[in-house]
């Protein structure tokens, strides 16, 4: 009788062009490819500030396989993550930017475009969300065409979808199609992020929903939205209005205009 000595089996773990190899080749199973992939998030997800990770795939030329990493600081994990070895591509919990880009920004839409907008994301919008799980959110927007004479001014109305990292799909899923009932697609970089923190009372630079405004009594300041005429807040009425201005208001249909040297501020 042979004594059996103790062994220690090491899971080596795929490397970056195993799993390219994996996917590209169609020689897989997605099921197969996403248990290999899981192993390297659950050692990415070791790294300190990282909150979130999944992999994907790109459709471009260079055709790359890459783990999107969801950080909340990057300077801190930057390094540890490259030491890992593999194609990382690193987005931050809460974007450095707000904004789209400029270049082609969409404009105020007009009133012939939402209706057609609105059908689309109502027909389509439940079904790209659950079919995509890379997407933030969708809306429509008036998207401004590039045309060969720059005093030529053209629009179209898109469907701009927002995605965590733009170009970067993630595996199991097909890319996000170019448009919807002749809609074209605009995608997008950004995320949502449902509660941004603090209290309502806070001291802002800028307003945000949810932040304590006053002008008649205190109260808070609800979503904020564009339309043809700018930029709105909605708030309760007893907010901004005594029991005269509401009355006033209920005279004239509805609408009254306050002079400016009432104006709501943040207390």
């Amino acid at each position: 009788m042979h004594d059996i000595q103790d062994t220690h089996i090491v899971d080596v773990l795929p490397t970056t062009k195993d799993l390219s190899d994996m996917f590209y080749s169609n020689k897989y199973s997605i099921d197969e490819l996403k248990a290999k992939c899981q192993k390297v998030c659950n050692e990415i997800l070791k790294v300190e500030y990282v909150v979130n990770v999944y992999p994907t795939y790109t459709t471009n030329s260079t055709k790359r396989f890459v783990f999107v990493a969801v950080v909340e600081n990057e300077f801190e994990s930057t390094e540890r993550l490259k030491e890992l070895g593999y194609d990382i591509e690193i987005q931050y919990k809460q974007p450095k930017y707000t904004k789209d880009i400029p270049r082609q920004d969409d404009y105020l839409l007009r009133h012939e475009f939402t209706d057609k907008l609105k059908n689309v994301i109502r027909k389509f919008g439940n079904t790209l969300m659950l079919k995509h799980t890379n997407v933030s959110f969708i809306r429509g927007c008036k998207y401004r065409l590039v045309t060969e004479n720059e005093n030529e001014i053209k629009y179209e109305p898109r469907l701009a979808v927002y995605v965590r990292a733009k170009g970067f799909i993630p595996i199991g899923e097909e890319p996000i199609a170019k448009s919807y009932d002749g809609v074209p697609v605009d995608v997008r970089e950004g995320v949502c992020i449902p509660f941004a923190g603090g209290r309502a009372n806070d001291i802002l630079e800028n307003v945000k929903m949810g932040c304590q405004i006053a002008r008649h009594k205190f109260g808070s300041l609800g979503v904020l939205f564009e339309n043809d005429y700018g930029l709105f807040g909605i708030t309760c009425g007893h907010v901004v209005c005594s029991p005269k201005d509401m009355e006033l208001c209920m005279k004239k249909g509805g609408t009254v205009h306050f002079d400016t040297n009432n104006e709501v501020y943040q207390p």
